[in-house]
């Protein structure tokens, strides 16, 4: 039974909470607490000035002091240019055809500009004002050969700034609609020549277009079987223009020097692939014949050695890889080749090796050495024909070395080499040949050197295989010793690139 005190009531007294009983919610240990509780070992909440443990504990509380902030240092990248950049929000909508701003054209138009001349020409002031005097002014007028140029540049570029994406999103975008430009431009002109109707064939924008597409799969090599189609369509337009009126006969006999030097050097490692008998008559062009500006690329007494590349290689081109020439009929046409670029003397070089020589002089007398080596390592394997072909090599070498390693004519060096190199024995020759390969690289960047180099020391390491082999069964060797033998299955269709 309750009693109750009537008109007096106890307040009610305030809870007293022990501070050392009260429930604290875990806090996560931290690194950065402050030194009491760092010292104890125990949890602290960080609270300033003073933390949790500390008030109840009654500790003074104390902090070390923090160094000041850093600001943050992002990751080391590669270089990336802003300028090749697309704008964030479009990034979702980019597709391969993206549509670069004003800036970026005229960036990758100064690129080409600055280093057009260091892919097609040996060198000069004088070769360089030439060729961009007949080139920029189709690219002005031209949207096809525009699309080509921009191809040409954003692909070399994006091999020295390879962590800039939309560089090779640009270089796709515009060589798609170079490649759809100039499909459409192929389908007028040769579907309109099957008609009664009369074609004008005094423009030279389309041939401009595809040789450009040529020197892209050149310089920014990927694949062999990407450049095979532009070459024979290029060869196609070159026919049907050999004998007709051209607008601009400067312009028309600079690109057919050009078509020249592709077609023969593509003939030599992938003539099964080309309209090889398209050639002669493109090559026996009046605007050939008659171009002062004749040389801009190779020199103007290369010309011959390219014809005599051709012949070769349309003569062995049908030929069964493991057959002998000296035994078929090609070899009595082979053995004209061979007096005709032995007899051809040129100009006199200087005796002095330490004399460094004119471009076009060095580079017609590279050309006809390699060109008579491969002819002599086609006919014959005897002993004498070992002899002539090594005496060519140390002339060969002679004349690299004093071609310096920053001339511009290097860049079209690799087919000389290969073809030098295939049938050099002495390893100083061979260390000379791939390092020259392998330095021109350094500048060119071009997938197509270093896939020579590799090429060669293949054949090479084979060719010491195949001797040791032999050697350790006594079996007498079927080639002169220490060399590579001439038809040792090194045939055009096993050749991974073409040499250019």
């Amino acid at each position: 039974m309750h009693t109750t005190v009537k008109g007096k009531h106890k307040a009610a007294q305030p809870a007293v909470v022990d501070p050392l009983k009260v429930s604290r919610i875990p806090v996560q240990r931290s690194k950065t607490g402050c030194q009491q509780c760092r010292r104890r070992k125990r949890k602290c909440d960080e609270r300033r000035p003073s933390c949790t443990g500390c008030v109840e504990r009654g500790l003074p509380c104390q902090w070390i002091r923090e160094p000041p902030s850093r600001p943050r240092i992002p990751p080391r990248h590669s270089p990336y240019n802003r300028d090749f950049a697309v704008p964030h929000e479009m990034r979702s909508l980019m597709t391969v055809f993206t549509i670069p701003t004003s800036s970026v054209k005229e960036r990758l138009l100064a690129h080409f500009q600055a280093y057009s001349p260091l892919w097609l020409t040996i060198g000069g002031d004088v070769r360089r004002s030439t060729l961009l005097s007949l080139v920029m002014p189709a690219v002005e007028r031209s949207p096809l050969v525009f699309d080509c140029v921009m191809a040409l540049s954003a692909g070399d570029l994006s091999k020295y700034e390879s962590t800039s994406s939309d560089l090779i999103n640009l270089a796709n975008s515009f060589y798609g609609q170079a490649l759809a430009g100039v499909r459409s431009a192929l389908d007028r002109e040769f579907l309109s020549s099957n008609s009664a109707k009369s074609l004008d064939y005094t423009e030279d924008d389309t041939l401009l277009a595809v040789l450009l597409l040529c020197v892209h799969e050149a310089v920014n090599f990927t694949a062999t079987y990407r450049i095979l189609p532009h070459i024979n369509a290029a060869a196609a337009i070159c026919h049907n223009r050999s004998r007709s009126t051209a607008a601009n006969s400067r312009l028309r006999g600079l690109l057919f020097e050009f078509f020249c030097y592709f077609f023969a050097l593509i003939a030599f490692s992938h003539g099964h692939a080309l309209q090889l008998h398209l050639g002669p008559s493109i090559f026996a062009s009046p605007f050939l014949e008659a171009n002062d500006d004749q040389g801009i690329l190779l020199g103007g007494r290369c010309l011959m050695v390219l014809s005599c590349i051709l012949k070769v290689a349309t003569l062995t081109s049908a030929r069964n890889g493991n057959a002998t020439v000296a035994e078929n009929s090609h070899a009595p046409a082979l053995r004209a080749i061979e007096m005709q670029l032995s007899d051809w003397s040129g100009v006199p070089l200087p005796d002095d090796d330490r004399t460094t020589l004119l471009p076009d002089d060095a580079i017609a007398e590279i050309y006809r050495l390699a060109c008579l080596i491969h002819v002599k390592r086609l006919l014959g394997r005897d002993s004498n024909g070992f002899s002539d072909i090594q005496r060519l090599l140390s002339q060969f070498i002679s004349l690299l070395n004093r071609l310096p390693t920053t001339s511009p004519a290097n860049g079209i060096l690799c087919w000389p080499l290969v073809v030098a190199g295939m049938s050099s024995v002495d390893a100083t020759h061979r260390r000379l040949i791939v390092g020259r390969l392998r330095t021109v690289h350094e500048t060119w960047r071009s997938k197509i050197l270093t896939g020579s180099a590799a090429l060669l020391e293949s054949i090479w390491k084979e060719d010491k295989y195949s001797r040791h082999s032999q050697e350790s069964r006594d079996i007498h060797p079927t080639h002169v010793k220490g060399t590579v033998d001439f038809h040792s299955g090194h045939t055009r269709a096993s050749y991974p690139i073409v040499l250019l």
